[in-house]
């Protein structure tokens, strides 16, 4: 095998595939990456076994077609080491010696045989496709993922729900205590489906969705999931179980509306939060007529922190209590300016939303309430 390559666009690529390789994999072959050259299309593959992703790059074939194994650690790390410029690969297959040439050195070790590498598996019955927009895929995701649960007796919370209806397509994030649910009222299926992507899987789209401006298509059966992104492919297992019924906790009569830039309470809470005490992060949100009182204190340690933030409110008092790091961790994945909080009383939840909402999306995220 011999090829040339961008150097810039190898790297590119490599440091995509490598978030998805694991240190905890039983298969030693897994810690590599897999190069396969077929005409001018060099495939790379990387895999943890649940997650597959590969990338295809142009490249100028000098030589036969072939495959290797490579370790990501002496690759990435010449790489990262060298400018912009045609690199040279030169590979023999009969004792996996690499070769690779740049403009002012030369750069030598061994890879590994590629039989033991598992192939991925295939779609199989009852395909279902949908094509998103990848900058408002980005926005789901990155609005979504930071509710996902880390919850072991409960994985199939462990994800982002795709959940597609007639009506709309909704990308939904919980962990029980927060939810996060983004509409996208232009994508439409013809008949009610979903499935939940696991969180690794998510960010690992999310992360090469920043560069992207096309569509993502996204085709799942019963069990698995293709997400098809410009160059690369990620394959991987659906979550299996039934996702909760989001819908049902998300309050429909909030008669309590309040406007607030978004920087201005979330800085608010940081500072108040440095107050609240270290187990429970317990913060009292008192609304009046323009004002947001945030307060919090440690009666262990004799601290206590309370700020005052303007805001476009004009009803009756109401004082409720929030978690501290839930609602800094939900102000800084939302993206707009100004908030609108929906509130019914101090037991139900409180909604967060953008007071202008992207055009063709609705964005809505939930925090439970604490007792005060």
């Amino acid at each position: 095998m011999k090829f040339v390559v961008s150097s810039s666009s190898l790297v590119e690529h490599l440091q995509a595939l490598s978030r998805v390789i694991s240190n905890k994999s039983i298969l030693p072959i897994m810690n590599y990456f897999l190069f396969s050259l077929e005409g001018s299309k060099l495939t790379i593959t990387a895999s943890d076994q649940e997650i597959t992703m590969l990338s295809t790059i142009e490249v100028e074939n000098k030589g036969n077609n072939g495959r290797i194994a490579i370790l990501p650690k002496y690759l990435l790390d010449i790489l990262h080491e060298l400018g912009d410029q045609p690199l040279v690969f030169e590979i023999d297959e009969s004792n996996y010696a690499i070769v690779i040439k740049s403009e002012k050195g030369k750069y030598s070790f061994i890879g590994h045989e590629t039989e033991e590498y598992p192939a991925f598996h295939q779609l199989e019955e009852n395909v279902s496709s949908v094509s998103i927009p990848c900058p408002l895929l980005l926005d789901g995701l990155s609005q979504t993922l930071f509710a996902v649960g880390n919850d072991d007796l409960r994985p199939i919370m462990n994800g982002v729900c795709f959940d597609m209806t007639t009506d709309s397509l909704n990308l939904v994030g919980t962990d029980a205590h927060t939810l996060s649910r983004f509409k996208l009222t232009n994508i439409k299926a013809e008949t009610n489906r979903n499935f939940v992507l696991p969180q690794k899987a998510a960010s690992l789209i999310k992360n090469i969705l920043s560069k992207e401006t096309g569509d993502a298509l996204i085709k799942f059966d019963e069990k698995s999931i293709f997400c098809e992104i410009s160059d690369y492919l990620l394959v991987c297992r659906q979550i299996e179980g039934t996702y909760p019924k989001y819908n049902s906790v998300i309050p429909q009569d909030n008669p309590i509306k309040v406007i607030v830039d978004r920087l201005s309470l979330l800085s608010a809470t940081r500072r108040v939060s440095v107050c609240t005490n270290q187990g429970s992060s317990l913060m009292r949100v008192a609304i009046s007529k323009g004002n947001i009182y945030l307060s919090g204190q440690d009666i262990d340690f004799s601290v206590s922190g309370e700020e005052n933030v303007p805001c476009q409110y004009d009803d009756e008092p109401i004082e409720i209590g929030f978690k501290a790091v839930l609602l800094i961790d939900m102000l800084s994945n939302m993206s707009a300016s100004d908030i609108v909080i929906e509130l019914s009383d101090k037991t139900r939840p409180g909604i967060f939303s953008p007071l202008n909402q992207i055009e063709g999306t609705e964005s809505l995220m939930l925090l439970m309430p604490m007792m005060i």
